[in-house]
């Protein structure tokens, strides 16, 4: 029986960098069918003991099983006007009914006929000997990296966070503090990452994409998306791509940040930026200058 060699690509974060909106436009383009499911996590689903039918975990307490339950009302409102034999009623079934046994049950989500990749924003802080041997497991495999000024992201995150606790009534600092300090572990820098990456992979399969570049031109960003993976550019873009790209997901309300959240979390970004002048020297000095203007704006709010 012939290998089964998807997916073709993965797009392994970083959060609140645009992932959704790229899952999104790209399940728009006529050669692309992107899983009915962003967010499959199936290369770390040993570490968040994913084992088994995601269908259990519906029932679980959380924010993930939240967004899970609301994605699965979604779907089956429009699973009527589907095909059995579909590839998305086909896709969308494996993934919450069928145990996760092996990869036969990753590979069998993505589209036999069409590019498909799989988008899971926590895949970006796996540790060199498992990127390594993904790159020997998917010899094939492209990679999207997405990245986003350090302190908008963590702003933007944290945020997100703090909302959440806040109206589930469990808001506690020191828990929030201890998160940060947990990243700063996790993720660190940006540009050893970025290596991490390259240097498993190829630095001709992988893409950095930048947050900064999807804003303000994202026809310009998309193209070269289409590019990387093979696929036709602006020229074959549909209605409901444009309309995807101009929609911006995941948006969190304001929230006015502490002095003492928003110190750690200008030291995480000054981290997450240290020795990125290497990979883009251009986009480096624009995000520490976003880190000085975010601890000014902390300093008059004091």
């Amino acid at each position: 029986m012939a290998e089964i060699r998807k997916p073709d690509f993965i797009c392994v974060g970083l959060p609140k960098a645009g992932t959704s909106t790229l899952h999104n436009v790209l399940d728009c383009h006529c050669d692309i069918a992107m899983p009915p499911v962003k967010e499959i996590k199936y290369l770390i689903q040993d570490e968040l003991n994913y084992n088994g039918a995601r269908f259990w975990k519906l029932f679980s307490s959380g924010w993930p099983a939240q967004q899970d339950r609301a994605f699965f009302a979604r779907f089956c409102k429009r699973a009527a006007k589907l095909q059995a034999n579909s590839y998305e009623a086909q896709s969308f079934a494996r993934y919450y009914f069928n145990p996760r046994t092996d990869d036969a049950w990753y590979r069998g989500l993505f589209h036999p006929d069409a590019v498909s990749g799989d988008v899971t924003v926590n895949y970006f802080w796996l540790k060199e000997p498992e990127i390594r041997k993904l790159a020997a497991d998917y010899p094939w495999m492209k990679v999207i990296i997405m990245l986003r000024s350090p302190v908008q992201l963590n702003w933007s995150y944290f945020r997100m966070v703090a909302l959440r606790k806040k109206e589930s009534g469990v808001f506690e600092p020191e828990r929030f503090l201890r998160e940060i300090e947990e990243k700063k572990q996790r993720i660190g820098r940006y540009a050893e990452m970025v290596r991490r990456w390259q240097s498993a992979f190829g630095e001709d399969r992988v893409m950095i994409g930048y947050f900064d570049g999807l804003r303000d031109d994202p026809v310009q960003f998309f193209d070269g998306v289409c590019e990387f993976l093979g696929v036709d550019g602006a020229e074959h873009w549909d209605d409901g791509m444009r309309q995807a790209m101009g929609r911006i997901v995941n948006t969190s309300p304001k929230l006015q940040m502490s002095e003492d959240l928003a110190g750690p979390i200008l030291e995480l970004s000054e981290l997450n930026l240290e020795g990125f002048e290497a990979i883009k020297p251009r986009y480096a000095d624009l995000w520490r200058g976003h880190i000085e203007d975010a601890r000014r704006s902390v300093m008059r709010a004091a």
